[in-house]
């Protein structure tokens, strides 16, 4: 169970670093708002998701209202930790934004600290101040972050902390069923109601024709982090929201890696070309926040 937690935590690292790339590109590219490619792509996931719960579907899937609390408050704090994530990536590149997404882990740690009574020794403090050490090297590699992208980074940890939490909740909640039915029926389940809520938002909006607008980044997006989410998902159900996070949190170096040959590719507006020592700062940054989080652990 072990072993498939860690493979599908790393994959879910690698098809999220792949996402923030094409969601950086949809916003450089001027072909939406952050809050457009939230909309647009969760009703693309939604889609995408209905094979899911229909493979998974069976009699011994328990009714809905065993699940509806977690169901809404993983999917909602998702929702809008999302917007925070792409709103900082409007303001910044997401080789340097991903990797300080490891504060999640720190984030998620604290708050079973403090609302579920979780004990904390001498490592895991370690681990807090390994946490912002690095983020001490990120703040002087390629420059300071712009004040609204440390908000919206803020922000982003800490839905995506209440979301992990109550995933793992979720996935408990619809037991029987086998890890990996769970998962992916959680999945499944969790993408069609907030794409149900943004089909109705855009609609009501009248922007229904943002649907066909940047699809070259929109619906790769939306494949790749449908992707991390469905590995996700299977890794918070088999090692837990604190182990998952740590091995998720590779996604910083995994985008850091990412991030070269996209700028050799001539994709300069989305990930511009850095010198060699702002990509040793960024690494060292990456490696710390994984060695912070591993000691909280």
């Amino acid at each position: 169970m072990t072993l498939v937690g860690i493979i599908a935590g790393l994959t879910a690292a690698l098809f999220q670093s792949l996402s923030y790339l094409f969601s950086r590109g949809y916003v450089m590219r001027k072909m939406g708002s952050p809050l457009q490619l939230v909309l647009v792509s969760q009703v693309y996931m939604a889609v995408l998701s209905i094979p899911a719960i229909v493979m998974t579907w069976g009699g011994d899937v328990p009714g809905l209202s065993s699940y509806l609390v977690p169901l809404l408050v993983s999917t909602g704090a998702y929702v809008v930790g999302q917007s925070c994530l792409f709103i900082a990536m409007r303001h910044a590149q997401a080789s340097r934004i991903s990797p300080m997404l490891g504060f999640k882990t720190v984030v998620t740690a604290l708050i079973t600290y403090i609302f579920f009574d979780a004990q904390m020794g001498w490592q895991q403090w370690t681990g807090v101040a390994t946490a912002v050490s690095a983020v001490l090297v990120l703040s002087i590699s390629g420059g300071r972050l712009p004040t609204a992208a440390l908000l919206a980074l803020g922000g982003a940890c800490l839905s995506y902390a209440v979301s992990d939490i109550f995933i793992r909740r979720l996935i408990d909640s619809v037991a029987p069923l086998t890890l990996m039915r769970a998962s992916f029926y959680s999945t499944g389940i969790s993408y069609l109601l907030c794409g149900i809520a943004a089909l109705v938002v855009l609609a009501l909006t009248r922007q229904l024709p943002l649907l066909t607008r940047g699809l070259s980044f929109s619906v790769p997006f939306a494949l790749s982090w449908l992707t991390g989410m469905f590995a996700l998902f299977t890794c918070f159900g088999a090692v837990g929201p604190v182990l998952g996070s740590i091995l998720q949190s590779s996604r910083g170096v995994i985008s850091i890696l990412l991030a070269i040959p996209a700028a050799r590719m001539g994709f300069p507006k989305i990930e511009p070309s850095s010198p060699g020592h702002v990509v040793i700062k960024r690494l060292t940054a990456a490696f710390l926040i994984i060695l912070a989080v591993w000691l909280y652990q």
